[in-house]
């Protein structure tokens, strides 16, 4: 079963998104996303609807 960071860098490769212009479209910094994406920080619920909208991808799919 993969984590939130793992389905969060897939979906964001998918995209062909670098992490400083996923942070860009969701109002975070790059460090923040390799923070969600390492499984340090977990996003808040605003931001994971933000990163859905930018990745457009189901919440289902970041939450598992």
């Amino acid at each position: 079963m993969s984590t939130f960071g793992e389905r969060l860098r897939n979906a964001r490769k998918r995209q062909g998104m670098t992490k400083c212009q996923l942070g860009e479209k969701i109002g975070k910094q790059g460090t923040g996303i390799s923070n969600y994406e390492s499984g340090c920080a977990l996003p808040s619920f605003n931001k994971i609807i933000a990163l859905t909208v930018a990745l457009n991808v189901s919440a289902d799919l970041l939450l598992g």
